[in-house]
């Protein structure tokens, strides 16, 4: 009876000390069509992603310091050979400053990566 209270005991230690790390993300995705050919709408975007992100985010007025960590940039190529591949745009909506002027960043990522591309 003791090793059983005891061994609860000690899994009750164990789950307090796990710290639950929740983020709560939402992800907007331009498509790269500009070519009628996915494979070169697939080299597009490969090229873009090396861009400065300087370069990238000069049209995002929105953007400061502190958004700045509450958003990530990325590419999908889907696997199906029908769709065209994305820009892909992650917001951390635990930031408070990203959460606040999300529509706003939306438009103006859009226009930027679709201004560079075009």
């Amino acid at each position: 009876m003791k090793k059983t209270i005891l061994g609860l005991m000690g899994g009750m230690l164990l789950l307090c000390a796990c710290k639950v790390n929740l983020s709560v993300t939402d992800t907007h995705d331009i498509e790269i069509s500009h070519y009628e050919e996915r494979s070169k709408n697939v080299e597009l975007l490969n090229e873009v992603i090396r861009y400065d992100v300087q370069y990238v985010t000069k049209g995002v007025t929105a953007l400061n310091g502190d958004m700045a960590k509450g958003i990530k940039l990325g590419t999908f190529i889907p696997t199906s050979t029908s769709r065209n591949p994305l820009y892909r745009i992650t917001f951390d909506m635990s930031n408070f400053a990203v959460t606040k002027h999300r529509k706003t960043l939306q438009t103006e990522f859009e226009n930027s990566i679709t201004g560079i591309i075009d």
